[in-house]
């Protein structure tokens, strides 16, 4: 392999186009938004669901950003989000599952943070939060940083949430699930 192109110069539909081999303009051509629900269909073929077919154990580690179905989470009670008052933590019962995440497009396993500048601010492993959001990530107070200007988006956060640490988590996630594969079954990271 010496050639590769992007389908787009965008993050969402470039990983649909990669998980899928579909050209992403047929069916969408914008990022999923902040806690916004998967892009796709129940019967989307992807190389996941082909490489477990061939045996293959699979996981996905680091940034999602193809959306999970949040509304799943959401308490009756809670407003419906708008521009004006995003999603908080207490609109949402943490302890559920998220349904149409990367478990449900054929990975055995999936850590990440979903998007890096979108909420929830909060480590997912497989199909559930490791530690409830409690916290509300305001754009207006988050820290400063010395690179510049951050694009958070408003949303729920885990109390004391580093992006700083997202990288370092992410690699050594990817490294302990490499050093638990056996050179007896074939396995696909993504």
């Amino acid at each position: 392999f010496i050639d590769g192109h992007s389908s787009s110069g965008i993050c969402t539909p470039s990983r649909f186009a990669l998980l899928t081999g579909q050209h992403h303009w047929r069916r969408f051509h914008n990022i999923v938004g902040a806690m916004g629900s998967s892009v796709f269909e129940p019967d989307d073929f992807t190389l996941a669901k082909m490489f477990k077919t061939k045996g293959y154990n699979t996981a996905c580690i680091g940034k999602w950003h193809l959306g999970w179905d949040w509304n799943a989470l959401k308490r009756a009670e809670a407003a419906k989000w708008s521009k004006k008052r995003p999603s908080r933590p207490e609109d949402f019962d943490w302890s559920q599952p998220i349904p149409d995440g990367p478990l449900a497009q054929g990975f055995d396993y999936y850590f990440g943070d979903g998007t890096i500048n979108f909420p929830p601010y909060c480590w997912i492993e497989n199909d559930g939060v490791v530690e409830a959001p409690t916290a509300m990530l305001n754009t207006k107070t988050f820290r400063k940083i010395p690179e510049g200007k951050w694009e958070f988006r408003g949303g729920p956060m885990v109390e004391g949430w580093d992006p700083y640490q997202v990288l370092p988590t992410l690699t050594d996630k990817a490294v302990a699930w490499l050093e638990k594969q056996s050179a007896e079954q074939p396995f696909f990271l993504y």
